[in-house]
């Protein structure tokens, strides 16, 4: 995950006693993840921590990490997997940690898109964010959650501008339904 993209940290107590931190974006879905691998060398997850969604998440893991090592965390599996050290102190650590919120919708050229679409898509699709994509600095199009869509959908069967100041509206409010006998075409300000 680049430093710029806002993120989750998350502690996990393993039922080996094993400490694992990291970072996601999506953190149910990589919670998911760890339970699946673990489960197939008979480990579970006993306790987990998810901090709030913020700016600072890789440099929080960062400090987490080097955290986990002050309190006697000892590496296994990585520098993320740690034993002999308590989920309970590295949560409470984790908690002082500083927070900034990231909330609503992220900005990018489509050159930033293009190599993390997967991402995106999966950040509007679990946690709502919207994403203006942009082409030599205008707007392009908006990359959102399908309850956001729906919506849109919805007012959909009002007039909106169209090139060569006409407006056009879906009579059913469908946009997908470009039926002639569907579409009602008028000059701009009737």
């Amino acid at each position: 995950m680049k430093n710029s993209v806002p993120g989750y940290i998350y502690v996990l107590e393993l039922t080996d006693g094993i400490v694992k931190v990291g970072l996601s974006v999506i953190p149910a879905i990589r919670l998911k993840q760890h339970a699946r691998g673990l489960l197939r060398n008979g480990v579970g997850i006993s306790q987990e921590w998810i901090s709030p969604r913020h700016a600072e998440a890789a440099a929080n893991e960062r400090l987490l990490k080097s955290a986990c090592e002050s309190l006697g965390g000892e590496h296994i599996r990585a520098d993320e997997w740690f034993a002999g050290v308590s989920f309970d102190d590295v949560v409470a650590t984790a908690e002082v940690l500083p927070f900034t919120p990231h909330e609503g919708t992220q900005t990018m050229t489509l050159e930033e898109a293009r190599p993390q679409l997967g991402e995106i898509v999966d950040r509007a699709r679990f946690t709502g964010e919207a994403t203006l994509l942009t082409r030599k600095g205008k707007p392009a199009g908006v990359i959102v959650n399908a309850d956001w869509y729906e919506a849109a959908l919805s007012f959909i069967g009002e007039f909106r501008p169209i090139l060569g100041g006409y407006e056009i509206r879906h009579k059913d409010g469908d946009p997908r339904n470009n039926d002639p006998g569907n579409l009602e075409i008028r000059e701009s300000g009737r």
